[in-house]
């Protein structure tokens, strides 16, 4: 309310200042007033504004009707001008490897954030978006973990640390449930690390991650077999015990 107001007071006064329409417009876009964000974008363009909030003003817009390909237009638009401030930049090419996701053009989506990091190499939300990437949608653990790692380093918030201990799950999940000796014995560590920063068991860490990926099937599983072993070793280690009894040696 108090953003309506204050854009509505700048209207007022400067009926013909671009900017203040351009702002008004996403505000009414976030109030879910889309005819009234249309009229008030329509508008600055008229009085002729170049400001690249504009175009991506528009493509949420159109993302609110539903129209994702003339969104990631916008967006692309936005993310090749020339000279276009920073945070305009990243936010349209946040919204392309969204689209690409969403379509499913993966290497797409890779491309566009190799683009972001390439401009802002010491932003950790990139790293961030690179590592759900890799995670989610390629399955590439090594890389994930190692953009996690470095989203946590620049960024350090409950975002990164939370995505970081995802990766370790995943990791954790793919050494238990291998084939593998040596990698059985090292998915503790994995699970350790991922412990250390969100101190719950591996499917609540997974919550909500990578919707629509089989990766929260194969923590279940990693977390089944799990309890099954951690049973099985308790069940040893009391009959040990047991054994050791002097009453049970005498028998």
């Amino acid at each position: 309310a108090r953003a309506r107001t204050a854009v509505a007071r700048a209207i007022a006064l400067e009926p013909d200042y671009a900017p203040a329409y351009v702002v008004a417009g996403f505000v009414a876009l976030r109030q879910g007033e889309l005819a009234a964000s249309a009229d008030y974008l329509d508008t600055a363009e008229r009085l002729g504004s170049t400001d690249p909030w504009l175009l991506n003003n528009r493509a949420l817009l159109h993302e609110a009707h539903g129209d994702y390909a003339a969104a990631a237009a916008l967006y692309h638009q936005v993310s090749t001008a020339q000279d276009v401030e920073r945070h305009a930049r990243r936010f349209a090419l946040d919204g392309l490897g969204q689209y690409y996701r969403r379509t499913g053009e993966i290497e797409r989506a890779r491309q566009v954030i190799a683009a972001r990091l390439d401009a802002m190499p010491d932003d950790g939300e990139g790293y961030a978006k690179q590592a759900e990437l890799l995670l989610c949608e390629t399955g590439e653990l090594p890389a994930a973990l190692a953009a996690a790692q470095r989203a946590n380093e620049l960024q350090n918030s409950l975002r990164t640390t939370g995505l970081l201990a995802q990766v370790y799950v995943a990791r954790w999940a793919e050494q238990l449930l291998a084939d593998n000796r040596q990698l059985r014995r090292e998915a503790q560590r994995s699970l350790t690390l991922a412990q250390r920063l969100q101190p719950v068991p591996p499917p609540e860490i997974m919550a909500g991650a990578c919707p629509g990926s089989r990766l929260a099937t194969r923590v279940a599983e990693a977390w089944a077999k799990h309890q099954a072993d951690q049973a099985a070793l308790a069940a040893r280690r009391a009959q040990a015990r047991q054994s050791k009894r002097p009453d049970a040696a005498g028998e």
